[in-house]
């Protein structure tokens, strides 16, 4: 009874063992027609016949070799390990921790001095993606984003690459053991296109600020965007900002014809300028008029007591006489100027409301101006 649940136990490890252990598949075997490598890296068996060199080619670390004959000499080089065996050889084995010993035939297949290649691998395939700012899905699960790299066995996968106003794109691999398979996704954008036209004609070059960033077009403009919904911002100097919300549809051309209005403040300075410019000519043409009045009244008081110099003061006297009534004109009417100029100042000033509007990282702010 002990004996039968010892040997039962004993297939039970066996069982379990060989059910988690890795397996190693050959993916190839050729002679390579033409490789001198054996014919110049001779080496005989312990029979005097020279060897056969075997390149073995594999994705692994390291491993163990066996030969039925036993091997004459083995150099491991990175990727790759070169055995020289008898031409009589025939089989080898290569054995892995948490692999089955992988067992190859060679009985009649080698012939000294000739060069053979055996590729052998892991059960594994690798699949590398690259797909940057998108959502990568295997098998419709989501499993990484912008880039992946995964082991795999043998079988067929379903790789797809998704972002957010962009078209997805999938591709079907069929993966074999030993492949290295990288995919990468380029996504296309789903596009649509803003023409903008601004009116009047001297607000052609306009600034367009697409969600408050500058953006290198000037009106008039042809403008490729993502779908989505935006902001926009036109600013022309002299002209009040115009703001605009839009959507962007696939494929389509929205068409957005805007009308800038005049800055009214642009007006309500030009008054002010203007108010000051008649001002100072009213002063200036008022102190001239008054000057010349003063220097008149001196003058007729020596032109009284004057002898032969009587004739020349009584000449600056009528010239005096004729400057003052016309700066005084100059005066009123200057006069009359700067109170029309302040009255329409003070009027566009008025009429003139500052407005806020919150907008997307701020304020804008915007002058009204009533006519």
């Amino acid at each position: 009874m002990i004996k039968k649940i010892i040997t039962v136990l004993s297939l039970f490890i066996m069982f379990t063992q060989n059910s988690i252990s890795q397996e190693l598949i050959i993916k190839d075997f050729k002679h390579l027609d033409g490789n001198p490598s054996a014919r110049i890296n001779k080496e005989k068996d312990v029979n005097g016949q020279y060897c056969s060199i075997l390149i073995i080619k594999h994705n692994l670390g390291d491993f163990e070799v066996e030969t039925g004959k036993g091997y004459e000499r083995i150099e491991k080089k990175k990727g790759e390990t070169w055995v020289w065996v008898s031409p009589d050889e025939y089989q080898i084995v290569i054995r892995r921790e948490g692999y089955l010993p992988f067992k190859f035939d060679l009985k009649n297949r080698l012939i000294e001095l000739e060069t053979y290649e055996l590729i052998i691998t892991n059960e594994y395939g690798i699949i590398q993606v690259n797909a940057p700012q998108a959502q990568i899905w295997l098998d419709d699960k989501a499993i990484a984003r912008d880039n992946y790299f995964g082991k795999f066995k043998k079988g067929n996968y379903n790789l797809k690459a998704t972002r957010k106003n962009y078209y997805e794109e999938e591709k079907f691999i069929l993966l074999n053991p030993g492949d290295s398979i990288n995919l990468n996704f380029n996504l296309k954008p789903k596009i649509g296109n803003l023409l903008i036209n601004s009116s009047p004609s001297e607000t052609m070059g306009a600034k367009i600020y697409i969600n408050n960033e500058l953006s290198h077009f000037n009106t008039p403009a042809n403008i490729p965007l993502l779908i989505g919904e935006y902001n926009m911002r036109i600013e022309k100097k002299g002209f009040l900002p115009y703001n605009k919300k839009f959507i962007i549809n696939a494929n389509e051309n929205l068409q957005l014809n805007v009308t800038l209005v005049n800055d009214p403040s642009i007006k309500a300075r030009k008054h002010k300028k203007g108010r000051n410019i008649w001002f100072a000519s009213a002063v200036i043409s008022a102190g001239v008029g008054t000057y010349s009045m003063i220097r008149s009244n001196t003058l007729y008081e020596e032109y009284q007591n004057a002898g032969s110099e009587a004739s020349d003061i009584r000449k600056q006297i009528e010239t005096l006489d004729i400057i003052t009534p016309i700066t005084y004109s100059v005066a009123a009417i200057c006069l009359t100027g700067f109170i029309i100029k302040s009255v329409k100042y003070r009027k566009a000033e008025k009429n003139i409301s500052l407005n806020t509007y919150p907008i997307k990282n701020g304020v804008l702010f915007s002058m009204l101006y009533q006519f």
